[in-house]
């Protein structure tokens, strides 16, 4: 529960710092499974969507990845990522 709170504060206040122009503070958070429930309790929490889901059942695209505040990912899709970026140099 503490990660969504925090999660949902640190979106609102991306939107108080944009207003003084400071880069917004992006969220990453890996969990073992259940991305989606995380994401709609987060977005619940906020009262907006600030927060996006990214996993083999449901792929996000590039401008919501960009434009979301918080990123949630399974802990395989964090393990696959690792993998895909030690294999290229």
């Amino acid at each position: 529960m503490g990660a969504k709170v925090y999660a949902a504060l640190q979106a609102e206040q991306n939107v108080t710092t944009a207003a003084g122009h400071r880069k917004a503070i992006g969220i990453l958070i890996v969990i073992p499974a259940q991305a989606d429930e995380m994401v709609l309790a987060i977005n619940t929490l906020a009262g907006r969507p600030v927060a996006i889901a990214d996993h083999t059942k449901h792929r996000a695209i590039h401008e919501q990845l960009n434009e979301s505040d918080v990123l949630v990912i399974t802990h395989q899709a964090y393990l696959n990522a690792r993998q895909t970026t030690h294999q290229h140099p």
